[in-house]
């Protein structure tokens, strides 16, 4: 029997480096920096209601694409 702690899962799928700083790993964090940037462009200008309204809109997503990533990998135990 193969024993591997909870976070050690993915290194028992054949042909599996890395994901950590790995080029998808890098686009992402580019793209959320520029995510960033642009957003704070946009909402310079904006309204304090439009703003709060806008953080509490990804504050929700952001949990709820959490619970989905954290669901999916369990349940296709990935």
């Amino acid at each position: 029997m193969l024993f591997y702690s909870f976070f050690d899962y993915k290194h028992n799928i054949e042909g599996f480096d890395s994901d950590l700083f790995s080029t998808p790993h890098i686009i992402y964090i580019a793209a959320v920096y520029a995510l960033g940037v642009t957003l704070s462009i946009l909402f310079r200008s904006a309204k304090r209601e439009r703003i709060t309204a806008a953080l509490r809109f990804l504050s929700i997503a952001a949990v709820v694409f959490e619970v989905s990533k954290i669901s999916w990998e369990s349940y296709y135990d990935v």
